[in-house]
């Protein structure tokens, strides 16, 4: 989905007014956790309370409205703070993002006809085996492409 700054600060007021903003993924790249359809629920991102494997729902540089990963925090000069993210099934990082780029982080999902938090040890360790095993994103990907399932685009 192509997202402009006025569908961010929409995206944004509903989760201030609401508490929360319901998506339906699309694509890979986060697959198998999340494939096309999958309902996400995304609360107001809080920078001081993100950690590794978190997922963040946020707009590339390409206008894409993307949820991935959320790998490391890197503070730059004069206070400009970036965050590195991934796609389960993408090889490569993302590039980094600003948090005016960030629209929230995932509390949770619906998969197979039940709500799993985030915060969960099932969807924690999931996180930590893609993060800490890089391979195993290549393997989600050679999966992919043996399914013909054609594999996400490289995000730039």
């Amino acid at each position: 989905m192509k997202a402009n700054l006025e569908m961010i600060r929409g995206f944004k007021q509903i989760i201030a007014n609401r508490g929360y903003l319901e998506i339906p993924s699309h694509g890979l790249s986060m697959f198998p956790l999340l494939q096309t359809g999958t309902i996400c629920r995304f609360v107001a991102f809080d920078p001081d309370r993100v950690k590794r494997g978190d997922i963040l729902l946020f707009v590339a540089r390409t206008g894409n409205l993307v949820g991935h990963r959320f790998i490391k925090r890197v503070d730059l000069e004069a206070g400009i703070v970036q965050y590195i993210c991934k796609g389960d099934s993408n090889p490569d990082i993302d590039l980094p993002i600003n948090s005016d780029q960030i629209v929230g982080a995932m509390e949770s999902m619906q998969k197979y006809g039940r709500w799993l938090r985030s915060d969960s040890f099932l969807m924690q360790a999931w996180g930590e085996i893609v993060l800490t095993i890089p391979a195993f994103s290549k393997v989600i990907r050679m999966y992919l492409r043996l399914k013909r399932i054609k594999p996400p685009a490289k995000l730039t």
